[in-house]
């Protein structure tokens, strides 16, 4: 048998013969009998046993599919080692088509055999068979591969990118001091576990780094992911790898390579002239570590040699001001995740070691349901389920006041009052006017970055329609919740989440909800609001344009938010000449500025009332967010500077809530 094949691995031989094995499968439990004598694999030397299953992945000379223990006589695994593994497949006729394959081969095996690290594929063992095909037992990895997530997803949000890239580049970091250069690190060899773990695997293409030899010569990889100076044949080091991770960072946050076409020498060509275009959405820090891990010089990306050097890659500002949580849900393969509005409050813009929890707003909404059903039958006091300023009686009691009649500001023709509660409205101005105190003060590009805008969005009135001079007010919310607010002042909103729900209020702050597969309470008559509900959505729907490009929030991962209903929704409303101004039932208020079409969002007011988010929107551009609480007051010579924008839009929206704020006072 030739050396390849005779590595020392950590399994003994064992005595197990294969006949009887085969005898005992076919004579087994009905399960069993499926398996035909095609499907079993063993290997010669340890007689351990494999069950082949399906298919999980095929490259240029191998296959790989997921494979399953049988036999428990014998050697038993190493403690930790799954009964389920991912068999990577050489068949025997690669050899004789290529003289360079079984060296190939052997590298991989002895580069990968030994590597230990929790984001890199484990490898257990490996073999020859009886007909000569090669078997290289490794780490199950249930979720497949981030380019699976990406092709599910289309882009993903920068906490999520994070999160990825943090263990990628820990990955490598175990690589390069063990001086293996990777090679061909793409998403298709970024493998996730059952618990979204990322593990590197693939090591087909991996070489030593000599000490003597600076570099490697041979032109090799995925031709989007190709270094300048791998493609110039100038030699493959470290700094390639690296040039790596920029191509996956792009691509995960963007949703294509950045040197991507459809003509493979034009690819080569923008690699070379370093041509790629990061488009506005992202973060400037996500601009920043991009533009760095990419740059056409190799010594000026940063490495991964000395954890915290200040040229680190994970030094990066990137990492330092934004969200990273500690997990994510397996939901995130097919979704993007959702935040806990309490982890952004209490992370301010440095969010580690954040769990996020599963995207199942089903659950949510069907204990939302139980509760209400415990409650009764009939349209009863909605619950509190956790509003953000509770801790006062006042806000209690006008927390559903019936909208009165009384106009406020220029509308004459609306007739809802705007009853916010008092407390809410004076602690966001509070907040404002603390911040335009602050004594300004001058922003380097340092300073900049590290205030980069926190990548999250809440839910937010995407689109309105003023129809008070007859029925009401109409709105969709960016999770497509839509309802109406009646001039009598009772509300009835549908969403669309999981399964379609109502929930209907009455004058009196009292409420019922029900899915659309039951009759609407028979208690009351509805017929006529339903229908008042269906035509303000169909005119949205058909006359409205989104009040902001969503797919400029592709990037932005969503934030949960308690609100004290089963569907979230606009409780009060008012205009005037320069704005609209919107509540929300989970203590955000929304102000759409007529003259320039953007919104400005002020939520996640704490228990504390410590805690304030801004969120400003343009139609045209990202939103960005910011924690009022930790955000100084800074002035900057950079034009069109987030902080610049929030600075002018903090003072525009203190003068519409002061105005709000006197013509409650004074309609008392």
């Amino acid at each position: 048998m030739n050396h390849c094949w005779q590595l020392k691995t950590s399994l003994n031989a064992g005595i197990t013969p294969l006949q009887p094995l085969i005898k005992e499968i076919k004579t087994g439990s009905k399960d069993d009998t499926d398996i035909s004598p095609e499907d079993i694999i063993v290997d010669p030397k340890t007689h351990h046993t494999y069950r082949k299953g399906r298919l999980i992945g095929k490259g240029g000379f191998a296959k790989v599919y997921e494979v399953t223990r049988l036999c428990a006589t014998g050697p038993t695994f190493e403690d930790g080692i799954s009964e389920i593994m991912a068999d990577k497949i050489i068949d025997k006729e690669v050899f004789s088509r290529r003289s360079t394959s079984k060296d190939k081969v052997k590298r991989e095996i002895l580069l990968h055999k030994d590597l230990i690290h929790p984001n890199v594929v484990r490898f257990h063992n490996f073999f020859s068979d009886a007909d000569g095909n090669i078997h290289i037992l490794l780490e199950y990895c249930s979720q497949k591969s981030l380019l699976h997530v990406m092709k599910n997803r289309k882009v993903l949000t920068e906490p999520e990118v994070r999160y990825y890239m943090v263990q990628i580049c820990e990955g490598v970091r175990y690589l390069h001091r063990k001086t293996i250069l990777h090679r061909d690190l793409k998403l298709g060899n970024m493998f996730l576990t059952w618990d979204m773990t990322v593990k590197i695997g693939d090591f087909g293409l991996a070489t030593q780094h000599q000490a003597s030899i600076s570099s490697v010569s041979t032109l090799c990889g995925t031709p989007n992911y190709i270094a300048p100076e791998v493609l110039k044949k100038q030699g493959h080091g470290y700094e390639a790898d690296i040039w790596a991770l920029g191509c996956m960072m792009f691509a995960m946050l963007v949703g294509t390579p950045p040197f991507e076409t459809k003509s493979l020498g034009r690819t080569y060509a923008k690699i070379a002239a370093n041509e790629y275009e990061i488009p506005e959405r992202l973060s400037p820090s996500a601009k920043t570590f991009i533009a760095m891990l990419l740059n056409p010089e190799p010594k000026n990306r940063g490495h991964l040699h000395h954890s915290g050097h200040p040229f680190d890659v994970l030094s990066h500002t990137f990492f330092q001001c934004g969200f990273s949580p500690r997990k994510l849900p397996e939901s995130a393969v097919s979704q993007a995740p959702t935040f806990p509005l309490d982890t952004v409050l209490s992370n301010g813009n440095s969010a580690e070691n954040i769990d996020v929890p599963d995207n199942n707003q089903n659950n949510n909404i069907n204990s939302k349901f139980r509760l209400m059903k415990k409650l009764s039958s009939c349209l009863l006091p909605l619950p509190t389920t956790g509003n953000s300023c509770h801790s006062t009686g006042k806000f209690q009691d006008h927390a559903y006041d019936v909208l009165g009649s009384s106009n406020i500001g220029s509308n004459q023709n609306s007739t809802q009052q705007y009853r916010p509660a008092d407390h809410l409205i004076s602690h966001i101005i509070d907040v404002l006017e603390q911040w335009i105190s602050r004594r300004p003060q001058l922003a380097n590009h340092e300073t900049e970055l590290l205030l980069s805008p926190i990548s999250v969005v809440p839910i937010f009135v995407s689109k309105w329609i003023d129809y008070s001079n007859k029925y009401g007010f109409g709105y969709q919310l960016s999770d497509k919740t839509v309802g109406v607010l009646f001039n009598e002042g009772t509300r009835i909103c549908q969403t669309m989440m999981d399964e379609e729900c109502f929930e209907f209020t009455d004058v009196v702050g009292k409420s019922v909800a029900w899915r659309s597969a039951s009759p609407p309470p028979s208690f009351i008559d509805l017929s006529s609001k339903l229908k008042l509900l269906d035509y303000f959505v169909r005119y949205m729907d058909e006359n409205l344009a989104e009040g902001v490009i969503l797919s400029l929030c592709a990037n932005q991962m969503r934030v949960s938010t308690r609100h004290r209903s089963v569907i979230p929704q606009v409780v009060r409303w008012t205009r005037n000449q320069s704005a609209v101004i919107m509540e929300l039932n989970n203590g955000s208020v929304q102000i759409n500025f007529i003259r320039d079409h953007a919104k400005v969002i002020f939520w996640g007011v704490d228990n504390n009332n410590c805690g304030l988010l801004l969120t400003y929107m343009a139609t045209d551009k990202a939103p960005i967010t910011y924690n009022l609480r930790s955000l100084p007051r800074l002035m900057t010579n950079t034009p069109n500077s987030p902080l610049l924008i929030i600075d002018q839009k903090i003072s525009q929206s203190l003068i519409v809530l002061r105005e709000l704020a006197q013509n409650l006072q004074s309609s008392r």
